[in-house]
């Protein structure tokens, strides 16, 4: 296979030009084996040239950075075999697509970066797009006709401050974007761009000094039995208590922790101080309290999990009875359905409550209601909200707790705001409700004064 396309650098670049002419070891390691496209070390090199410096300070080199989609499929039905087709392929097209000044190379398993000259910003856009365009056409595999795909991200330099890295990793950003956004994608990186990534990552360094400095705490949003409209347990929030921020709901921060991998040291910060909430309330002598604490996939994963909250609630003198452990309905279709039975049993033969938290938001469903043996579902804000305007909602709604009354189930209504929805679902019989026409969330410390005045409870639970 011949090298990649050939270049014309001018003299005062001569560490440019090693890679040509001084002998199969020089080659060997600024060359990919596979494609013999630049490698990684090879296009550092050429960006830090003089004559890219240059070019990066007029503003007419750009970066592209493509990902292979569908190199995965390909490998799994077909071998790798057949994935090394599909990665030369693409080196064949970013070859073609590509001017004799530019250099073309491999960086990843299915990443291609390519260094543009003599371009802006439109030039950069439509070289990306011809390569897209192009790496989507069909080539052939022994007696198969295979397909892939491209997401581009590209960056063009912008001054003499910018450094070839730097384009690089602004590339990669919009890469990302591209991916996320779908395939077959060109994304240009924007300074917007840029912020978001520098917000995500002050968010990370947040994330990380927080928990090691005892930032989060819980809320505690009460719940109403309409039977007889007492209030018989809570369900413990997680907040963040950020320095400069404020205090923080979970839509702000959870994203991230569960990409960092924190959401299991979420919950385990939640768990102790819903814990010790719960037994300052008892103590307080509204020893008839119970509270609910959720539970991410990945703490439920944890063999361990059931053991660690028996424990703490034992150490607490609390009743295991006294505390529901929340199961995201979607925690189930993770992969890990075993897993979650295996705990749920563990938690029922501790003697603790488990409910299928966010019903009707998942594909999970009706199905998994007999198979898990949850004790109670609480049903979606999203399906309570269209209670006052929709009356197929009523219906599906009236429905769901009729067949949780035949399974012996309990229903939490959640997100209940209006008198409207409130009396549809004390006719339906619903058993308990929560919500902002309830109570918003509070810190513990104000929960044994809300529920002392007559006032407390809001008049929609009256």
């Amino acid at each position: 296979m011949l090298s990649t396309v050939q270049h014309d650098f001018p003299k005062e670049a001569p560490e440019v030009q090693m890679f040509f002419p001084w002998g199969d070891m020089r080659h060997a390691a600024h060359h990919d084996d596979l494609t013999n496209l630049a490698n990684r070390r090879c296009l550092k090199t050429h960006l830090r040239s003089p004559a890219m410096l240059a070019g990066i300070a007029r503003g007419v080199v750009g970066v592209l950075v493509i990902d292979i989609d569908n190199l995965k499929e390909v490998n799994a039905r077909f071998g790798h075999g057949a994935g090394d087709v599909a990665i030369c392929h693409v080196a064949d097209t970013l070859r073609a697509q590509s001017g004799s000044d530019d250099l073309v190379g491999r960086t990843g398993g299915d990443e291609f970066t390519v260094i543009c000259t003599r371009t802006d910003r439109a030039g950069l856009h439509r070289h990306a797009e011809a390569v897209r365009a192009a790496a989507c056409r069909p080539f052939r595999w022994k007696d198969r006709t295979l397909h892939v795909g491209a997401c581009i991200g590209t960056c063009l330099g912008r001054g003499a401050s910018d450094a070839g890295e730097d384009m690089i990793q602004r590339a990669e950003m919009a890469l990302g974007i591209s991916k996320a956004r779908g395939r077959g994608r060109v994304v240009h990186y924007t300074d917007d761009m840029g912020r978001a990534q520098r917000r995500r990552q002050q968010l990370a360094q947040d994330l990380e000094d927080a928990l090691r400095t005892d930032q989060f705490e819980v809320h505690l949003q009460p719940q109403l039995r309409l039977s007889d409209d007492v209030i018989t347990g809570c369900e413990a929030l997680i907040r963040w208590r950020h320095p400069r921020r404020g205090l923080l709901c979970p839509s702000a921060f959870m994203e991230m922790a569960d990409q960092m991998g924190l959401m299991a040291d979420l919950d385990r910060v939640s768990m102790t101080k819903a814990l010790d909430a719960l037994r300052a309330l008892h103590k307080a002598g509204f020893d008839r309290l119970t509270m609910s604490i959720n539970v991410s996939a990945a703490m439920l994963a944890d063999p361990g999990y059931p053991d660690l909250l028996a424990r703490a609630v034992k150490s607490r003198g609390l009743r295991p009875d006294c505390v529901c452990v929340e199961v995201l309905e979607t925690t189930i279709l993770d992969g890990s359905g075993p897993d979650v039975e295996t705990a749920i049993q563990r938690l029922k033969g501790f003697g603790m409550r488990v409910a299928l938290d966010d019903f009707g938001t998942g594909y999970a469903g009706i199905a998994h209601m007999a198979s898990l043996e949850v004790d109670a579902i609480k049903l979606d804000r999203s399906m309570i909200a269209r209670l006052d305007h929709d009356a197929r909602s009523r219906v599906i709604v009236r429905g769901i707790i009729r067949l949780c009354r035949q399974l012996q189930m309990t229903v939490v209504a959640e997100g209940v705001e209006t008198i409207m929805q409130m009396a549809m679902l004390r006719r339906a019989g619903c058993p308990v409700i929560q919500g902002f026409g309830l109570a918003r969330p509070m810190p513990p410390a104000a929960l044994p004064d809300w529920l002392a005045e007559p006032e407390g409870i809001s008049l929609l639970a009256r």
